[in-house]
């Protein structure tokens, strides 16, 4: 005769263990959602840590630099002033919070030698082609070479270039040297990654010019303008020249987990009598 209780205890046993591993298992993975919901919400709370460190210090060194308009201060010695703001090494630590910053000196600079900006159809960008610390001190520029895309202007987008010269030996404007050019995308062939380029051998050596460039027949969102020592830019064979009045400022807010990198450029006043009516019509701007 078979043993009835034997085999109910041996199925209720079964049983027994089929809900116990079901259970954990349920267990296990709640543990899992949990655990995981924890870790991404601590990474949430410093990613926004790190936001704020690099937000507080784009604002800091932009007080930074604006007091330096404000007491004429040198612009190198201004911008040295922000590059020691912060360092990697001992990041500035924000109160009541575990936000840092610092800024990259390595990528701070008072010299740009490439402009990448968005080129509206009014007001355009505006150049100070000239050293802001010594005005009579001139520029070697020959030629200017703009690159840009042209996926919203349907492949026929026009820039207008403007040059106003200024006298680098005296305050004041020069009399006859304003000049206007025009380019239409697809005269020249541009290198591999855009689709238009324009080359101007308008700039002369040893002057110094306030330059705008704006987009004609649309806002073309990415432009390069880069200036040369000789004509026909780098297909010339020229060596870049320096833009020594754009301030571009690397900051980074760090966490124990992540980083994040904030950049601006942001333009230094023009400190040339007469020029402002036709300098500052131009807002600085922030990448982030």
């Amino acid at each position: 005769m078979f043993d009835n209780n034997r085999e109910q205890r041996g199925s209720i046993l079964l049983f027994s263990l089929v809900t116990l591993t079901i259970l954990s298992t349920a267990a296990f993975v709640m543990a899992s959602l949990i655990l995981r919901e924890t870790k991404l919400a601590r990474t949430v709370d410093n990613a926004l840590q790190t936001w704020y460190g690099a937000e507080t210090g784009v604002e800091r060194s932009l007080d930074v630099i604006t007091e330096g308009r404000k007491t004429a201060a040198t612009f190198s010695g201004t911008v040295t002033e922000v590059e020691n703001m912060a360092t990697s090494s001992a990041p500035y630590v924000m109160p009541n919070s575990g936000a840092e910053y610092y800024i990259d000196a390595s990528k701070t600079t008072s010299t740009l030698n490439a402009l990448t900006v968005a080129l509206s159809e009014f007001p355009g960008v505006q150049i100070e082609l000239y050293n802001p610390d010594s005005t009579f001190a001139l520029m070697s520029a020959e030629s200017m070479q703009v690159l840009w895309n042209d996926p919203q202007c349907g492949g026929s987008s026009r820039i207008e270039v403007t040059y106003q010269e200024f006298i680098g030996t005296s305050f004041g404007l020069a009399d006859d040297t304003v000049r206007k050019d025009i380019y239409t995308c697809g005269v020249e062939s541009p290198p591999v990654g855009w689709d238009c380029q324009a080359t101007s051998n308008t700039p002369a050596p040893n002057t110094n010019y306030v330059v705008r460039v704006r987009g004609l027949d649309c806002t073309i969102l990415g432009a390069n303008i880069m200036f040369y020592d000789a004509d026909n830019g780098a297909a010339g064979g020229g060596a870049e020249v320096g833009i020594p009045s754009q301030a571009f400022v690397t900051v980074v807010g760090s966490g124990l987990q992540t980083e994040r990198s904030f950049s601006y450029r942001s333009k230094w006043l023009p400190s040339a009598s007469g020029l402002g009516d036709f300098a500052l019509f131009s807002a600085s701007q922030i990448v982030k």
